[in-house]
């Protein structure tokens, strides 16, 4: 299916077992995309401040996991969605990718967990979409 996103940017995972386990070490393209927001990249501050001072100190922490979320066509006996429903359904923690090749071609690659799918407005005439919304559970590097 062609990408309204951008032909250039694609979602992809790695299907896990009912067990959470990898069942391959190939990833799954997610087809037909409406809309992605990437994750952001967020870090806690930290208040280093003395007594007395009177100026507050603050530190950069470390980064912070986040959420981000997509909206795809949703066919619920297509075999990519089915794994989909699979990681939502066994709170499987999976390997993910996002690649945008729109300006200059970047990859961010993380480990997150499902936490919510949900149905969109039904539309005569539109395809039917699902919103996804994963949290991260690791750091999202960028190559």
């Amino acid at each position: 299916m062609t990408n309204f996103v951008g032909d250039l940017t694609t979602i992809s995972f790695q299907p896990m077992s009912t067990a959470c386990t990898t069942t391959s070490t190939s990833y799954t393209v997610i087809g037909c995309l409406k809309d992605a927001t990437p994750p952001p990249e967020t870090r806690e501050t930290v208040d280093a401040s003395c007594l007395g001072q009177t100026d507050p100190i603050l530190q950069v922490g470390a980064k912070q996991p986040v959420e981000f979320e997509f909206t795809a066509a949703w066919d619920p006996g297509d075999s990519e969605h089915t794994s989909l429903s699979t990681l939502f359904d066994n709170k499987c923690n999976a390997n993910w990718k996002i690649q945008n090749s729109e300006f200059t071609s970047s990859t961010g690659a993380f480990t997150g967990r499902i936490i919510a799918m949900s149905p969109q407005v039904i539309n005569r005439g539109n395809i039917v979409t699902r919103q996804i919304r994963v949290a991260t559970s690791s750091v999202v590097t960028w190559s």
